[in-house]
């Protein structure tokens, strides 16, 4: 298991299908809070990990990382995005805040 860790300690991963929720905590011998090393230890086949499903689009769709669990899913996070009133929003902020609302519209609707 590459587990998903912050400041050193790993993160529990809630699954849920219909009203069951299981929670887990990994045990892995990596642990990161960096996305593209848990990519790239999952595409080397160092281990399995629980991430957001988007962060492997391109690598489930060609078939090279495959998605377990697929009766399972995780429960939804609400993001929010704030900013001051008072000032205008940059455009770097502005070209991210698009890019979220995509991805975030483009997931798949979770498990009812």
């Amino acid at each position: 298991m590459i587990a998903s860790a912050r400041n050193g300690k790993s993160r529990s991963g809630t699954f849920r299908r219909g009203q069951e929720c299981v929670t887990i905590d990994p045990h892995g011998s990596i642990q990161s809070d960096d996305v593209e090393l848990t990519l790239g230890a999952v595409k080397c086949g160092l281990g399995i990990a629980h991430a957001a499903s988007w962060l492997f689009k391109d690598e489930l769709v060609s078939g090279e990382v495959r998605r377990l669990l697929t009766g399972y899913e995780c429960p939804i996070v609400p993001i929010s995005a704030v900013w001051s009133r008072n000032r205008s929003l940059p455009k770097r902020e502005a070209v991210f805040l698009t890019y979220l609302e995509a991805i975030c519209a483009s997931e798949p609707t979770p498990l009812q």
